[in-house]
């Protein structure tokens, strides 16, 4: 009798970002390092889900515990809204996985 143990090592960091606004678009441009535009060319060309889903909408908005998929670029979990910044952009507590 033989027992195979398989476990899975993702690797991951942990970010603070500040979003103008929790919309998809923002959050995955602000993870990945990327401009707006790029994220919203991504979403157009169908490269990103959101909690296994794809979607078509820039405009949504993201809510703790969703986890966004991009293509080649890797996968985002949102952890916490932590409030607002002196500025009054939103600063969110994300993981990265790639």
């Amino acid at each position: 009798l033989v027992f195979f143990s398989f476990s899975v090592f993702s690797s991951f960091f942990e970010k603070t970002i500040f979003v103008s606004s929790i919309r998809l678009d923002a959050v995955i441009a602000m993870a990945f390092n990327l401009s707006r535009e790029e994220s919203l060319a991504m979403i157009k060309r169908e490269m990103v889900k959101v909690n296994q889903k794809i979607t078509l909408k820039a405009f949504q908005n993201l809510n703790p515990c969703d986890i966004i998929s991009v293509a080649h670029k890797g996968r985002i979990k949102i952890i916490d809204n932590t409030g607002t910044s002196r500025s009054g952009r939103i600063v969110m507590k994300i993981k990265i996985y790639r």
